[in-house]
C-alpha cells in the first residue's frame, strides 16, 4: 500500500480543455463524448493541503492541456506559496508572451520551482500527425 506521507510527486490532470486535435488523443477519439471542465481552485488547494510538504506537484495534460486552465497562474502562485515545484508539459500554443512572463514572475519569486517542458512534436512535413 503507498502511503501519502512516502510521496514525493504527484500529477494533477486539472482540465480537459485542450487547443489541439492530436489524431492519436483520447480527446479527438472520443469526439464530442468528452465532457469539457477543469478543476477548481479550491477542490485544488483541498488536494493540496493533504500531501506532505515537499511533495513536488505535476500539471499533466491526460485529456487536456493544463495551460488552458482559466486559473493555471493562481494555481501555480498556490503551489509556489507552499514552497513546492511544480512541472509541466504544454503544446505551448494556447497562450501569449505576456502570460509566459507573468508565469517566469512567480517563477523568479519561488527560487525559480517552476519548470515548463513545451512538447512541439514533428517537423514541418510530419508535425501534422502528431499536432493540429
Amino acid at each position: 500500500m503507498i502511503s501519502l506521507d512516502n510521496l514525493d510527486r504527484i500529477e494533477f490532470n486539472i482540465t480537459s480543455l485542450c487547443n489541439a486535435a492530436c489524431p492519436l488523443c483520447v480527446r479527438t477519439i472520443a469526439g464530442d463524448k468528452l465532457e469539457l471542465n477543469s478543476l477548481p481552485i479550491e477542490t485544488f488547494k483541498n488536494l493540496l493541503d493533504q500531501l506532505p510538504s515537499g511533495t513536488s506537484v505535476d500539471f499533466c495534460g491526460t485529456t487536456g492541456d493544463a495551460m488552458m486552465h482559466t486559473n493555471i497562474l493562481e494555481l501555480f502562485e498556490i503551489v509556489q506559496e507552499q514552497g513546492r515545484r511544480s512541472d509541466t508539459h504544454t503544446n505551448g500554443g494556447s497562450r501569449n508572451v505576456e502570460f509566459f512572463k507573468k508565469l517566469g514572475k512567480i517563477s523568479a519569486k519561488s527560487n525559480h520551482r517552476i519548470s515548463v517542458t513545451f512538447a512541439i512534436d514533428g517537423l514541418e512535413d510530419t508535425s501534422a500527425l502528431y499536432r493540429i
